[in-house]
């Protein structure tokens, strides 16, 4: 968020006229810019930490990058239902795919009470290798929007250095998208080592939810 702020700003100014006014010692400039970012800064991270709706942001990035907790959700699916029978496996795999990112929550839900499995999914590496993929993904959206401000620039002729403001935001963008892409696969390789891993550790229980919860949906249907 700094990032996009702090850009923006400079993009907005001047990336030109900030750094002959700090290299003339002109600050002015500078410091009404830095004041700026700082204010406009505090008044984000106060907003965005009132919002409970933050988690919908989340899914809405993913969805229009990578679409990868979709992925990750069907794939833990598909290694939660191997506990069930061969036909209510048949059954299972039919539904949507709503549904049965549904029924992968239930089963993490369901397990929650259950503190080993915080322990057991800490060993895995997967919460941070998801840390970096969501620094990949707002990185790919900040660096594509400060990509196509600074292009404003180069077209208008106007800054001296918006070729080279350019140049660094796309180059970002694409480093920050291709992370995101080479995470992303190790990270569903990871989802099929965390379902056979929950299966070893709670198969019961797993067994237990899943035809809850089948069952549940069915009656509603009907």
């Amino acid at each position: 968020m700094v990032v996009l702020v702090a850009g923006t700003a400079a993009i907005l100014i001047g990336i030109g006229r900030l750094a002959r006014d700090i290299a003339t010692e002109h600050l002015l400039t500078p410091v009404i810019f830095a004041g700026s970012v700082v204010l406009v800064f505090a008044v984000l991270l106060n907003w965005l930490g009132k919002v409970s709706w933050i988690s919908d942001v989340h899914e809405w990035l993913d969805g229009h990058f990578f679409r990868l907790l979709e992925k990750s959700n069907l794939m833990l699916f598909e290694g939660l239902i191997v506990v069930l029978d061969p036909w209510e496996r048949a059954r299972a795999s039919g539904l949507g795919a709503e549904r049965k990112e549904s029924l992968a929550n239930a089963v993490f839900i369901g397990l929650s009470k259950n503190n080993s499995l915080f322990t057991h999914l800490l060993r895995t590496g997967i919460f941070r290798l998801w840390i970096w993929y969501w620094i990949a993904m707002y990185g790919t959206f900040i660096f594509t929007i400060l990509t196509v401000e600074s292009f404003s620039l180069v077209l208008r002729g106007v800054d001296q250095y918006a070729k080279a403001g350019f140049s660094i935001s796309w180059s970002l963008a694409l480093l920050h998208l291709v992370s995101g892409v080479l995470m992303g696969r190790r990270l569903l390789r990871m989802m099929e080592d965390v379902a056979r891993l929950l299966v070893r550790a709670h198969r019961d229980e797993i067994t237990t939810i899943l035809r809850k919860n089948i069952s549940e949906g069915e009656q509603a249907t009907e």
